[in-house]
């Protein structure tokens, strides 16, 4: 019994599907546990309460966040964003807020300040950041963004597949139903 002997092309591409397989299996389980990718990839600390909301907006169509001031919704939504942008390549992530400075410091203070200096591999993620008064977006490289959206009339052609309305008390004629906005 002789093994037949691969020729460097075979065993180039016996080495990619093994590859291509890990990178799988580790998306699925970080796909499934948000909670530790923010701990392993991001190398964020997260209180027990916060592994719960992360789980359930990942796990959520329509996650409705109320709390009171002070307990780092903020924060907690630039890591959602972040996880979203990594775990599935190709998302567009728009932040609506009423006033567009309320939006821009998601990305500068939140995720520029506190998240991406404590994280390399997250610095290596991250393709380019464009944050200014005019235009405030966050480009990954494997064809995400995160950017920054005034939630007026003038701002509805953009398009997203992960929309954060931040302080959507303050929107007229937005009356939520709790129970319709979507499935868990």
């Amino acid at each position: 019994m002789s093994k037949e002997k691969l020729t460097d092309k075979e065993v180039a591409n016996t080495k990619s599907e093994k590859i291509m397989n890990a990178v799988a299996l580790r998306a699925s389980f970080y796909r499934a546990n948000p909670q530790r990718f923010a701990k392993d990839y991001l190398n964020l600390t997260l209180k027990p309460f916060q592994e719960l909301l992360l789980f359930l907006m990942v796990r959520c169509t329509g996650f409705c966040f109320i709390a009171a001031r002070g307990l780092g919704k903020s924060f907690l939504t630039a890591v959602f964003c972040v996880i979203t942008c990594i775990l599935w390549p190709g998302s567009k992530v728009c932040i609506a807020c009423k006033v567009r400075s309320q939006s821009i410091s998601i990305l500068d203070e939140k995720i520029m300040k506190e998240i991406y200096p404590n994280s390399p591999l997250l610095r290596a993620e991250i393709k380019k950041v464009d944050i200014n008064n005019q235009k405030a977006e966050i480009i990954f490289r494997n064809g995400s963004y995160i950017k920054v959206v005034t939630a007026t009339d003038s701002s509805r052609g953009s398009r997203a597949t992960l929309l954060v309305n931040k302080h959507a008390r303050f929107y007229r004629n937005i009356k939520p139903r709790l129970g319709k906005i979507g499935k868990c």
